[in-house]
């Protein structure tokens, strides 16, 4: 119970970062863990980038050398499941 309540708190952390991002309103009302960068949310990649350079402020980690795994990564709780994987060795 305990990881879904984290994954939970993830995904809505990653979710205000998502917003800031796209610097207006997502053209979904709800960001969820299955929620796509592409598809459902029409994310640029100028919005990826600025998502990118938020998580490593917010987390603290440098996300450059894991640019192959990021890119690679479709959802929303992908990016969060992959970005606690990194701030837990921090």
């Amino acid at each position: 119970m305990s990881a879904i309540i984290d994954e939970n708190a993830d995904v809505e952390k990653l979710a205000g970062l998502i917003r800031l991002a796209m610097g207006d309103e997502p053209p979904v009302a709800v960001i969820a863990a299955q929620t796509r960068f592409t598809e459902d949310l029409g994310m640029q990649s100028i919005n990826r980038l600025m998502l990118l350079s938020l998580l490593e402020q917010e987390c603290g980690v440098s996300l450059e050398r894991h640019m192959t795994q990021l890119v690679e990564l479709q959802t929303v709780g992908d990016t969060a499941r992959f970005v606690a994987s990194l701030t837990a060795g921090h």
